[in-house]
């Protein structure tokens, strides 16, 4: 049978296949203790499937602790005719397979997983998971604690067969059903999304990592913590970032290769020269990291590569907020607008903005050249976005249609400069023709 791919980040929360998993061990160590029982149920976003299921005794080849009884009511006896988890350790990962795992605390039941399998040498993957304590941690951190019981009470869930395997995992799926619905109402909509929500109780997760529940099979024993830096330089650290700044700041003509750049800095012992144009206006920014970048990313003499070329600044009149600018706002609104007032005039009906473009073109309102150029910069710009949204998804990130630039390479950031500073000049001819 193939093997189900990993669901995407990207996939909706609606459209999530996931196995909710739960098992009963003989104790909480991840590394010495056994399985002795195994429930799993199918989701397809909230909705629980009947079928395939997974309810199992495991016999763990090991006594079973009367304090582990307590808990779970299961002793020896009850497992003494039971399967290995030899036995049923490959129609667990078929349930598992091409299904994020779900459940409350699941680190730890996948740790336990993971020893399992290395004891009888079966591989074993790490599959996609999702915790439903860190989930509700993020979304309602002031529950008085993240036990099942505190978790259902706040999510209106009833708690069945507590403390076993399958009436735990059943639990989880309905609680689960009624948290979607809230994940949805907070802007959670992917699988990616539940993961960065998660990731915001990094205190929850450091308690898992101390308990082990991170460990892996051949783990000799916990990561030593690393003793402190001696050799640390921490005079940035103990002074203002006015006092180190050179000031007055080095200039450097936008025309110098970067070969003069970095001589500059090297005598001078800054990290970075302020570009000047010839009105001795600042147009940007060049850094010892944009003269490493660009001399192990070219292939020209470098003494022919320009600070123009790899310097940081704004684009065009548009400024980035945390490294993104605004394509939308910036580009298409400003393109998409003038070709319908232009559209308008001529008496064409067309909808799409390219098309508008070509009629306007047609009817001399504008050069055919200049329409040309618009086309290409709407789908230029149409492409960065919709790439930029991808990426965010799969980091879950909200999409829109802000683009971080500096995630681009050079040329594409020197093309959208470009683009954006074409599109104004060509735009700003279009205007002149409404009034006429």
């Amino acid at each position: 049978m193939p093997a189900r791919s990993t669901p995407k980040n990207y996939t909706p929360l609606a459209a999530l296949p996931m196995a909710v998993l739960d098992l009963e061990t003989t104790g909480l160590d991840v590394r010495r203790d056994r399985i002795i029982q195994i429930g799993a149920v199918v989701m397809l976003g909230s909705e629980i499937l009947e079928s395939p299921r997974i309810d199992l005794m495991v016999n763990p080849g090991v006594p079973i602790l009367p304090v582990s009884t307590r808990i779970h009511g299961l002793g020896d006896d009850d497992v003494a005719a039971a399967e290995s988890f030899a036995d049923c350790a490959e129609s667990l990962q078929e349930l598992l397979m091409g299904r994020v795992v779900v459940g409350h605390h699941i680190d730890f039941d996948l740790a336990v997983l993971r020893h399992e399998a290395a004891r009888i040498g079966v591989p074993w993957y790490n599959p996609v998971s999702l915790d439903l304590a860190l989930l509700v941690g993020a979304l309602q951190p002031a529950l008085p604690d993240f036990g099942l019981e505190n978790i259902c009470e706040w999510l209106g869930v009833d708690v069945r067969g507590r403390h076993t395997a399958l009436g735990d995992s059943l639990t989880t799926a309905r609680a689960l059903a009624q948290l979607w619905p809230r994940l949805l109402n907070a802007d959670i909509r992917t699988l990616a999304e539940a993961g960065a929500l998660a990731s915001r109780r990094a205190d929850l997760r450091d308690r898992q990592v101390h308990a082990g529940w991170h460990a892996m099979p051949d783990d000799a024993e916990p990561a030593r913590r690393i003793g402190p830096i001696t050799r640390l330089d921490s005079h940035v650290y103990s002074r203002r970032l006015e006092d180190i700044m050179h000031a007055p700041p080095i200039t450097v003509d936008p025309a110098a290769s970067i070969h003069d750049a970095a001589r500059i800095m090297a005598q001078q012992r800054v990290g970075a020269l302020l570009i000047l144009d010839s009105n001795r206006t600042p147009t940007g920014v060049v850094t010892e990291r944009d003269v490493l970048v660009a001399v192990s990313e070219s292939t020209d003499n470098l003494a022919t590569v320009r600070v123009v070329d790899i310097m940081s600044a704004p684009f065009g009149r548009f400024r980035t907020e945390a490294g993104r600018v605004d394509l939308k706002r910036c580009g298409l609104l400003p393109l998409v607008s003038i070709a319908r007032i232009l559209a308008l005039q001529i008496g064409s009906v067309a909808r799409a903005t390219p098309d508008r473009l070509r009629e306007v073109a047609a009817s001399g309102r504008i050069a055919a050249v200049d329409a040309e150029r618009l086309l290409g910069i709407h789908r230029r710009l149409l492409s960065l976005i919709l790439d930029q949204q991808m990426e965010d998804l799969q980091a879950g990130i909200r999409p829109s249609s802000r683009v971080a630039v500096n995630a681009l390479n050079r040329p594409a950031r020197r093309q959208l400069r470009t683009d954006l500073q074409r599109m104004d000049e060509i735009l700003s001819v279009a205007r002149s023709t409404l009034s006429a």
